[in-house]
């Protein structure tokens, strides 16, 4: 079957003076068109496309793979405004509709927008919406306390940074547990710290315990060795440095240092660190 919006797998069947024609393992047609086969294509052969639909409503087939996918968020630009909507840049030579019905707020042409990827029900064409909560679902998780997840920084508030996780539910990241500058449609790798009441859910940028530090002491180590043994870093050196140089918080860097000093890897001086 034919998948909208999806990297769809299909056998190269047949050339055309158009293009290739692409079936799946139903036989059913989708065109491959010419300017969009850039190399040869063997006939019989696997092919991954990404499968959208032209202006008469046809099912076409590119190479060509966009920046959102059917059910994904991204952060697009917002290319041109017209009477129909806004059109986002995704990566795809026809640019992406966002109809006036699913914009929370006019969009303006030039700036950024969190958008989802659907199919319209009035027209069964692929559309963006604005309106991600509808499509933000926390009453059925899929994620549990300590998974490693993708995430998609949705906005900062004053509590912290919203996320999308997984590109199914919402979280939060607190400000005081981030050490680094993020930014709306940053994508960024997390843990899941805490599954709150109602399914709310809290999310860290390094994993809790011995866990996390032991990729941060081999990493302190290798820095020791490439800096003649000494580092001018202690427990006490501020947050912002440790995470600009090491990528964890002050309190994995602690961690790690302690477990280096206890197996006599390294001396803890008042300026800082010495590989013995």
């Amino acid at each position: 079957m034919i998948k909208l919006g999806e990297v769809n797998r299909l056998i190269v069947e047949q050339k055309t003076d158009n293009g290739y024609v692409l079936v799946d393992d139903k036989q059913t047609p989708v065109l491959l068109p010419n300017n969009d086969a850039s190399n040869q294509l063997e006939l019989n052969s696997l092919c991954d496309v990404f499968v959208y639909k032209d202006n008469a409503g046809n099912f076409v087939a590119t190479l060509q793979m966009p920046k959102i996918k059917l059910g994904e968020f991204a952060w697009l630009e917002a290319r041109d405004v017209n009477d129909t909507g806004a059109f986002m840049d995704w990566g795809m030579p026809k640019e992406l509709l966002v109809p006036y019905r699913h914009q929370n707020q006019n969009l303006i042409a030039g700036r950024f927008y969190m958008i989802y990827l659907l199919i319209d029900l009035l027209t069964d064409r692929l559309i963006g919406t604005t309106k991600i909560n509808n499509f933000l679902d926390n009453t059925n998780l899929t994620v549990d306390v300590g998974d490693e997840v993708n995430l998609l920084v949705i906005d900062k508030s004053d509590l912290g940074y919203n996320v999308i996780i997984n590109h199914k539910h919402k979280g939060l990241i607190y400000t005081n547990e981030v050490f680094t500058h993020l930014k709306a449609g940053d994508a960024i790798k997390g843990f899941i710290k805490l599954i709150r009441a109602e399914n709310k859910i809290d999310v860290m940028l390094q994993r809790h315990g011995y866990e996390a530090t032991e990729p941060i002491q081999e990493l302190i180590l290798e820095k020791l060795k490439s800096a003649n043994g000494f580092l001018g870093f202690t427990d006490k050196s501020e947050p912002t440095l440790i995470y600009k140089n090491f990528g964890v918080s002050k309190k994995v860097f602690k961690k790690a240092i302690g477990a280096l000093y206890k197996e006599k890897c390294i001396l803890i001086e008042e300026e800082g660190i010495r590989l013995i």
